[in-house]
């Protein structure tokens, strides 16, 4: 990791087995650095999420589209401290009409926006802060497709 005025701060050793996220390794992604407010290991796979494909090497993260290969939904940074980034391909959703949920464990209801859209690639960010730590189900529901992605609120 490098400072704006380009000093190397630190650097991490990463491996493409065990926790750490593998789309770094198998596509254009970078990894970014979670935001921890008491504690950061650089060596822990905890403190990574796959960031912007293209990466975003010399400047600060800023929020982008992604979904992985394989997946329906993205949910970024996970585990998130505060906000969290939904992003859904809405490209087979006539009307553009989505309902964003998010579920505690216990089955609850504690977040609800509708939103349409007519882009293919929809991106919204939900500010988790007010939360209590846990894991959260995040529920998408275009015309016809149900999506359903778990995170966790640190």
């Amino acid at each position: 990791m490098y400072a704006s005025e380009g000093a190397l701060v630190n650097s991490l050793l990463y491996r493409n087995d065990g926790d750490w996220p593998v789309a770094p390794s198998v596509s254009n992604y970078t990894l970014e650095a979670i935001d921890h407010e008491n504690y950061f290991d650089p060596n822990l796979a905890s403190s990574w999420f796959v960031g912007c494909e293209g990466g975003s090497p010399g400047k600060p993260y800023s929020i982008c589209f992604v979904i992985l290969p394989g997946l329906e939904i993205g949910l970024y940074p996970n585990p998130t401290t505060g906000l969290i980034n939904v992003a859904y391909d809405n490209s087979n959703n006539p009307s553009g009409n989505c309902s964003l949920s998010i579920i505690d464990m216990e089955g609850r209801r504690i977040y609800f926006n509708t939103i349409s859209s007519e882009d293919n690639k929809v991106l919204t960010t939900i500010d988790m802060a007010n939360f209590a730590s846990g894991t959260y189900i995040a529920r998408i529901i275009l015309d016809t497709i149900e999506y359903q992605a778990l995170f966790v609120k640190i």
